[in-house]
């Protein structure tokens, strides 16, 4: 008898389907270097994302930045809302550093004192602000990916 190509005894139809394994590798060492890296790359981001958005949407900017952070950062909520916040803070602290070298420089003694008042004064109210709203987008970003 005759066949056609792929047809016929020993073809790849006749052969049963191969298989599939899967397996369970536990948590090593290694891949929590790369959580912990997904970490801090999802603060970094997540405060880019929060200082973009942030002038153009002040109330929602913090919140979607919270939540790229949160999701970047890994499964589960109380690592989400610490990504969040973080994310939150990190912007703070970058503007009071800025205005206290800025002060500083344009205005030396004077502007360095007046600087360090600002910044702390800027701090208080950005953690209150920022941190509260990226820790909130944080956490609903743990929710939704645990």
């Amino acid at each position: 008898m005759l066949f056609a190509a792929g047809q016929g005894p020993g073809s790849a139809d006749d052969r049963p389907p191969t298989p599939t394994l899967i397996y369970c590798i536990p948590e090593s060492p290694a891949v929590k270097e790369d959580m912990a890296d997904n970490f801090w790359t999802g603060v970094i981001v997540g405060w880019l994302v929060g200082l973009i958005l942030g002038f153009l949407l002040p109330v929602i900017g913090p919140l979607v930045g919270g939540f790229v952070a949160g999701w970047m950062s890994g499964r589960g909520i109380a690592n989400g809302a610490k990504a969040g916040l973080l994310a939150g803070i990190l912007g703070a602290i970058v503007i009071a550093a800025l205005l206290l070298i800025g002060g500083t420089v344009l205005l030396g003694a004077f502007g360095f004192i007046a600087g360090l008042g600002t910044s702390l004064v800027i701090i208080v109210m950005a953690f209150v602000y920022q941190g509260l709203l990226s820790l909130i987008g944080g956490v609903i970003a743990g929710a939704i990916r645990r």
